[in-house]
């Protein structure tokens, strides 16, 4: 994906005003979740897929969060169907988590 990451800390001030859902809670979308691992054979620490849904039918934005108050982000750019965000939101959390394996200095505590 081309589009920027906003960074926010999940359910703290900056978190976007729009509801979310995980994707492993999308009812019809088969998930790769719940959430992928940032180190091997552990599950501490944790990337979760979300999406939240704009108002008045404008699209959703796919995100990542490592987990209420943690390090979040979420593209600027919305997609248009449910599942399309979903799919986007688990690569985006699949790239993020292997972010924090390359660089598990950067992850933030």
């Amino acid at each position: 994906m081309t589009a920027p990451l906003r960074k926010f800390v999940l359910e703290q001030p900056g978190t976007p005003d729009y509801p979310y859902q995980y994707t492993d809670a999308i009812v019809g979308f088969k998930s790769a979740g719940p959430f992928y691992s940032t180190h091997p054979a552990e599950d501490s620490e944790q990337v979760w897929a979300m999406v939240f849904e704009l108002p008045n039918g404008g699209g959703f934005l796919p995100a990542w969060t490592n987990g209420e108050a943690d390090e979040s982000a979420f593209s600027e750019q919305p997609v248009l169907t449910l599942m399309d965000a979903a799919k986007t939101a688990e690569s985006l959390a699949a790239e993020e988590a292997q972010r924090q394996l390359d660089d598990p200095v950067d992850v933030g505590e």
